[in-house]
């Protein structure tokens, strides 16, 4: 049985001595700091403490992750509240055991304010500072006096893991344990029998979400101390354990520390100083009489794990304390570690890295970093969605009335790690698809079939002509012949089969009003889908037309392809052909189209007040000699250019997987500049033609937005 041993701390304390010597490793250094520590004192404040730059703590605290709002217990001796390094911390204090009749924020021994400024020392430009200097700390101090050992029964140790539980503790520092047993030399039952209600009580935290971190020990063992490979004998609580080995500056195995051994599954490597022997290689940190101590030890290397834990937490509130915990040892490195004998843990067999090191050092960057793929959800709950697309075999899409709109593009999107649904911000530019073609292409290729009727002058209103295509622009084809392949139409727009069927009101040899009417073809029902009225005007070498008309179209909006938006459109059309002769002819067409509101959702771009238009300038030269036509000009693409485009983005999640969204509002943005196209068509013999076609990008002026090269065969 172990009921009656004593414990105490895994520590060797030195004479005060302050020490500027440098630090370095995987985590980054001094020269690298970034904005948080770039200048003055707080510079030398994080220099001074060197072990910061070997978990890369400036990069969290740069991020503007400091430990903010979570809930730090630090169990040890106290805590010296007065000391200048705690002035921003309210620290609140409770004391258990031997420490029963002591004040929580006093210290008489030391040690704990030391482990507590690694974790929260203050940023101030003086002395150190911790790794996660806003969090907020608990005192629970275990010890008598300047006492370095204590005795703890089986109910006081409950009491003092359920206090965690009720003062919502995130993380616990344990930097005590038992100085001669390991976890290899008890037993479950010599566990259970002596503390069973502990048990019970660290069950129930690590249910509730506590991650309780604990120092290896200092007796330079291959196994840990029992407490902190509890694990390995207790079920129910590796989801909310860590283990720390200590290195020294330069990532190489300290000769005291006690290795991951049988807990090298939950077990890291974090930075305690150096030999214990040597005074100035310890970690400098906070002395309980106000100035400052180095020391080395495990005791030194868990608040490290802490601090960065903490700092985690705060970049990752969504994630269970399980999922935090996982995520620092998924992404723990052996990179740059060394053996006590200066072996590089990379040179050695997977098992014996893992004794050793277990999953290796843990760094904030690496902690933070994606580990699986990254994925955007437009379902409800992360955990039950099947509404999730994978950023890395498919991007989220701009509708082409909408794309390259910058206001989007340069907005923040919240995406979420397939490996534990963290969550990370990417740019609109780098989840959305924006090399998509803006506009359909442009070509002499003309699909329609006019079907007309006799003409009846003498009649009022008669019928003109059927045209059937699939242009939704259909109306005005007879008009422009061949030249419409040369209107800009937006791929947002579903293209149907039409049929146009068209009746003249007035017709005149230079005069003609005219009523129209669309129907999708293959519709279940006759009902109409566009009508309108078009007037033609003829002169001697000026052909104009003006038509008003309303359409419903089947526009996407949606940014997955998996839903459809109706919208009805008041169309403004007018344009003109001027024939200089009969090789030679300059064409305008413009089109203003005012749209009816569709709602966004959370796979949809809503729009309200929405306007649309589309203008095109040409030239087209035919030869009937030489059986070719050349067409070229600029064009203004068919998008939006008024209202307001809005959507659903994903705001973030909850830890149950529960998605929330906000609603986000963005203004049309156009190209600068009309891009230019070219057409060309040649007859190779009476039945096979050829066709090269280009057209500039509408936001790239260097890159062609289509080329193609066609040939066709009339059968």
């Amino acid at each position: 049985m172990i009921k009656d041993l004593k414990y105490f701390l895994f520590l060797i304390i030195f004479p005060f001595i302050i020490s500027c010597s440098g630090g370095g490793g995987g985590g980054g250094s001094s020269a690298d700091c970034g904005t948080i520590c770039s200048s003055g004192g707080y510079l030398t404040e994080y220099n001074n403490q060197e072990g910061l730059a070997l978990i890369g703590a400036s990069t969290a605290n740069d991020a503007g992750y400091t430990g903010s709002g979570v809930n730090v217990a630090v169990v040890d001796t106290g805590i010296d509240a007065s000391h200048s390094e705690f002035g921003h911390l309210g620290i609140s204090g409770t004391s258990f055991g031997d420490g029963i009749g002591y004040d929580a924020n006093t210290d008489q021994n030391g040690h704990g304010t030391h482990v507590a400024s690694i974790i929260a020392g203050r940023r101030d430009g003086n002395g150190m500072r911790g790794v996660a200097y806003d969090s907020n700390l608990f005192s629970y101090r275990l010890y008598a006096g300047s006492n370095i050992s204590f005795s703890l029964s089986d109910s006081v140790w409950a009491n003092m893991v359920d206090t965690h539980r009720s003062q919502n503790i995130d993380v616990s520092n344990n930097s005590w344990g038992s100085s001669s047993i390991e976890i290899n030399e008890v037993t479950t039952s010599d566990i259970t029998s002596s503390y069973g209600n502990a048990v019970t009580a660290y069950q129930n935290a690590v249910s509730a979400g506590t991650i309780f971190v604990w120092a290896t020990g200092n007796n330079y063992g291959t196994q840990p101390s029992w407490q902190s490979g509890m694990p390995y004998r207790i079920s129910g609580i590796e989801s909310g354990w860590l283990a720390v080995m200590a290195v020294d500056h330069n990532l190489q195995e300290t000769n005291y520390t006690q290795r991951c051994g049988l807990a090298k599954d939950w077990c890291v490597a974090a930075p305690g100083g150096g030999l214990a022997s040597d005074e100035s290689s310890g970690v400098y940190a906070a002395q309980a009489n106000g100035t400052y101590v180095r020391l080395s030890g495990t005791s030194m290397a868990a608040p490290h794990v802490t601090g960065l834990v903490s700092t985690v937490v705060d970049r990752f509130p969504s994630l269970s304390a399980s999922a935090i915990r996982n995520r620092i040892l998924t992404t723990a490195t052996y990179s740059g570690l060394k053996d006590t004998s200066g072996n590089l843990a990379t040179s050695l067999s997977t098992s014996q890295r893992e004794a050793i090191f277990g999953k290796g050092l843990v760094t904030y960057s690496a902690a933070t970093s994606t580990i699986g793929s990254l994925q955007y959800v437009t379902g409800n709950n992360y955990y039950n969605s099947n509404d999730i697309i994978d950023l890395n075999n498919e991007k989220l899409k701009i509708p082409s009335l909408l794309a390259h709109n910058s206001n989007i593009l340069n907005d923040k999107f919240t995406v979420f790690d397939s490996f534990d649904g963290a969550n990370f911000e990417l740019s609109g530019r780098e989840i959305f698809d924006n090399q998509i073609s803006t506009t359909n292409l442009l070509s002499f290729e003309n699909n329609t079939k006019i079907t007309s009727f006799s003409k009846k002058n003498s009649k009022f209103y008669h019928p003109s002509f059927i045209s059937q295509g699939a242009n939704t622009s259909i109306s005005s084809t007879d008009f422009w012949g061949d030249k419409a392949g040369f209107i800009s139409e937006s791929n947002s727009i579903l293209r149907n089969q039409i049929s146009n069927i068209n009746y003249n009101i007035i017709d005149k040899e230079h005069f003609n009003m005219s009523h129209f009417y669309q129907v999708q073809n293959n519709k279940k029902d006759n009902s109409i889908d566009g009508y309108g009225l078009r007037i033609i005007s003829d002169f001697e070498n000026l052909s104009l037309l003006s038509s008003l008309s309303n359409t419903s179209n089947n526009l996407n909006f949606s940014i997955n392809d998996h839903s459809i938006s109706n919208i009805d459109q008041d169309n403004f059309e007018y344009g003109a052909i001027y024939n200089i002769n009969d090789n030679f002819d300059l064409f305008y067409r413009e089109r203003q189209s005012y749209l009816s509101q569709t709602d966004p959702s959370t796979n949809n771009f809503g729009l309200s007040n929405g306007q649309m238009s589309t203008r095109t300038f040409g030239v087209t030269l035919k030869s009937t000699e030489n059986d070719f036509n050349l067409a070229f000009g600029i064009f203004d693409p068919d998008q939006i250019t008024e209202g307001t485009i809005s959507f659903y983005k994903v705001a973030g999640r909850s830890p149950d997987g529960s998605i929330y969204y906000e609603e986000v509002s963005y203004d049309p943005n156009t190209a600068s500049y009309s891009p230019f196209f070219i057409s060309f068509e040649k007859g190779i013999s009476e039945n096979l033609d050829l066709n090269f076609s280009l057209q500039q990008s509408a936001y790239y002026q260097n890159e062609i937005d289509q080329g193609v090269i066609r040939l066709s065969y009339d059968y």
